[in-house]
Order: C-alpha cells, then sequence, then structure tokens
C-alpha cells in the first residue's frame, strides 16, 4: 500500500469525497483485493483507536474512584461529597459511552458500486456528474473498444460538460436561431440532435473554440471517440484557452474509453500535478484503477 492511500483513505471515511470519486474508489474496493484488505485495516484500526479511547477513559475513572477511596478513610465526614462525584462521573462514562454506541462504525456507505447505466456514456437519471454539468448520453454509433473494464471506468467517469454558462446562453425567444436551437439541445442531452443542428451554424460559430469543446463533448457522447479525440487535442493544446483543463479531462477519458491505456495515464498524470486542478483526485483515483489492467 502507498502512503498516499492512507490520505484517499481518510477522505472516503471522513464523507469528503465526490461522487464520482466515491464512484471510482468503491470500484477499486471492488477490484482489488489489496486495496480494500488495506482500507478493511485502516477502518479497523480507526475504529479501534475510538474504542480505545473510551477503555481508558474508564481505566482513568476507576483510578479516580480508588484515590476517592483512598481519601474517604481518611476523612470520613466527607463521604457525601465523594459519593456525589463519584455518581457525576459515572453518569458522565455512561453518557459517553451511549454516544459512542449510538454513533455508526465507519462502515461503507451503503450505495452500489457502480451506478446503474442506460446508456454507455454511463450516466443515471439526475445524476450526479463527475465534471460540472449534467449530460445524458445517447446511444453511440459506432462500436467501443477497449476491455469491459476500462469501459466501466470512461463510463463511471464521463459525464458530458455543462454549467451554468451555458446554461445562461439561451434565451426565451418564440424563434430561437441556430445556436440557441444548438444549445438546447445540448443542455437536454440529445446530442444526436445537437450534432445536427452544429452543421446549421454559421462559419464563425462552427469555428469558436467554445462551441467546438460543446461538440466534442456531444460526439464523445455519441460514441465518435476519435472525432472527439481530434477536438479535444487541439483545444487542450491552446493552454490559455477557456476550456483547456476541460478539454484535457475529456482528451484523456476518450483515450479511455479508446483503449488506449498509455496516452490515458500520461493525461491523467499530468492532470494530477496540478494543486489547483478540480481533477486532481478523480484523475489519482483513476490511475491507481488503471494499474489493475496491466
Amino acid at each position: 500500500m502507498e502512503p498516499k492511500d492512507f490520505d484517499l483513505f481518510d477522505r472516503y471515511l471522513d464523507g469528503k469525497m465526490t461522487a464520482a470519486e466515491m464512484r471510482v474508489f468503491e470500484q477499486m474496493l471492488h477490484d482489488d483485493k489489496a486495496f480494500s484488505e488495506s482500507f478493511n485495516f485502516q477502518k479497523d484500526a480507526r475504529l479501534a483507536a475510538r474504542l480505545d479511547g473510551r477503555e481508558d477513559l474508564k481505566n482513568r475513572l476507576r483510578q479516580r474512584n480508588l484515590a476517592a477511596q483512598e481519601k474517604q478513610k481518611i476523612s470520613p465526614g466527607k463521604n457525601w461529597i465523594l459519593v456525589l462525584a463519584g455518581l457525576l462521573l459515572l453518569v458522565a462514562l455512561f453518557f459517553l459511552w451511549k454516544k459512542g454506541q449510538n454513533k455508526p462504525a465507519e462502515d461503507l456507505p451503503h450505495q452500489e458500486i457502480l451506478p446503474e447505466k442506460s446508456t454507455p456514456g454511463g450516466q443515471q437519471k439526475q445524476s450526479e456528474p463527475t465534471t460540472p454539468g449534467q449530460p445524458i448520453a445517447e446511444k453511440p454509433t459506432e462500436k467501443q473498444p477497449g476491455s469491459p473494464d476500462v469501459r466501466q471506468v470512461f463510463a463511471a467517469n464521463f459525464d458530458a460538460f455543462q454549467s451554468n454558462e451555458i446554461s445562461g446562453m439561451l434565451r426565451a425567444d418564440d424563434s430561437p436561431d441556430a445556436f440557441q436551437q444548438f444549445v438546447a439541445a445540448y443542455l437536454r442531452g440529445e446530442h444526436n440532435e445537437a450534432l445536427r443542428l452544429f452543421e446549421d451554424l454559421s462559419a464563425e460559430d462552427k469555428s469558436n473554440e467554445n462551441i467546438q469543446f460543446l461538440k466534442a463533448n456531444s460526439l464523445l457522447a455519441v460514441g465518435k471517440t476519435d472525432a472527439a479525440i481530434t477536438v479535444f487535442e487541439k483545444i487542450s493544446a491552446e493552454r490559455n484557452g477557456k476550456y483547456a483543463l476541460e478539454a484535457q479531462w475529456f482528451l484523456g477519458l476518450a483515450k479511455l474509453k479508446k483503449g488506449d491505456l498509455v496516452g490515458a495515464e500520461t493525461i491523467f498524470r499530468e492532470l494530477g500535478k496540478g494543486k489547483n486542478s478540480p481533477y486532481q483526485a478523480a484523475a489519482a483515483l483513476i490511475l491507481k484503477q488503471l494499474k489493475n489492467f496491466r
């Protein structure tokens, strides 16, 4: 077990992981026996430490009671004070013990290893996305490469990008133009329709990098992985671009879906180095899981 695994265990047990991180973490527990055993050891150790703390409190109480008894022999006139003090300590111990009994053990949260997927993109209805947004993937139009396990990792982490800014592009209009229709279809998760409407956009809109980014998400959602990779590579290469970091994340997922483990690992390793990257933790978990496929 690596030292950084302790941080993952603590973040999980303390409930500090996002839903997407928890899905990947639980899949790792399911697939990696050694990782699961290390986690269970850490969980049991934390529980034992908590129980040892309660036992230490009881031992201290016993010592104080013995001291009180010795003092009682010396000062019989103060018996009622010692008795009262002992009762108060016993009541305090009882409430501490009761509180510990009522607190649930730090077991695994009751949820599925991987969410049910009605589409190859891995989206549930109203599921919490891995990245900002709430996509709904459609049925792929090309055969998915890679092993089934690798595709599961992709499906557990892919959600087509969405944000409040994209939602704000829509206006209340009885006669929406081509751009408005494209954005509306994208937000509804109708990615085949969004790709069709993309062709109706002006040449200026088609060449816009931000709109290209949405198009690439739709391409990946419907299974046109090669075409999506081409667009994501171009956008992520522009380091100062608005969606350069997001494009890098989706490029890693696209390569994962394609079965290019070396390319995917290279991208996720780079994402894991960024201290302020919103994908740092998720990238680290994916890298940990990909070790099982070597």
